[in-house]
């Protein structure tokens, strides 16, 4: 289903208005953070901050799309696949990617994704932080992917990256319980 601008504008402007101060909150974080509705065709972005076209380089613009953009021509098809699993299973991802800025300029992202599903007044949506891995890149990127795809208790991982990923793990954690949060006052304040 393709998204035309009236579309688009009126996704950014009613999903932003329901947010309400969330959407102040998350416009605030100093990381990416972006939310997708998964009852559309392609779960497109119906939300995404200020952190995140600052990491990327794209705005509310890419609102209607889904997030696949950031890959452009790059292979990411195993992390793909894994990404499709845990939203059919309403699960958390944990995973990194190779993007590209939207400069053309490539970067490595550890994305987290939790399922937000189970309230009647709103659509199952999926919630993202995002993190750009710096110039380590290449190293740092293995360095996680190891770690989020082995046991925690790998001891080939440095300590330093396990102790930079749990923050990162807790900062999607906190961001995943503030959306929650808010659904549930909103489903609360939809009965009244």
């Amino acid at each position: 289903m393709r998204f035309n601008l009236h579309t688009k504008t009126r996704m950014r402007s009613d999903f932003k208005h329901q947010l309400g101060s969330l959407a102040e909150s998350f416009d605030s974080l100093a990381h990416a953070v972006t939310v997708s509705d998964l009852s559309k065709p392609d779960h497109p972005l119906v939300y995404l901050n200020k952190a995140f076209t600052k990491m990327t380089g794209f705005g509310e613009e890419m609102l209607g799309h889904n997030c696949r953009f950031l890959q452009s021509d790059l292979e990411n098809t195993e992390a793909r696949a894994h990404i499709r699993t845990a939203l059919e299973a309403n699960g958390r991802c944990e995973l990194v990617l190779k993007n590209r800025h939207r400069n053309g300029d490539e970067f490595y992202n550890m994305l987290l994704i939790d399922t937000v599903r189970g309230y009647k007044s709103l659509p199952p949506m999926a919630i993202g932080s995002q993190f750009d891995l710096g110039p380590e890149g290449v190293e740092q990127a293995a360095d996680c992917a190891v770690y989020t795809t082995q046991s925690q208790s790998s001891f080939s991982v440095p300590l330093t990256v396990k102790m930079r990923l749990e923050r990162r793990r807790l900062y999607a954690d906190a961001v995943e319980r503030m959306f929650r949060s808010w659904c549930t006052l909103k489903e609360v304040s939809s009965r009244s």
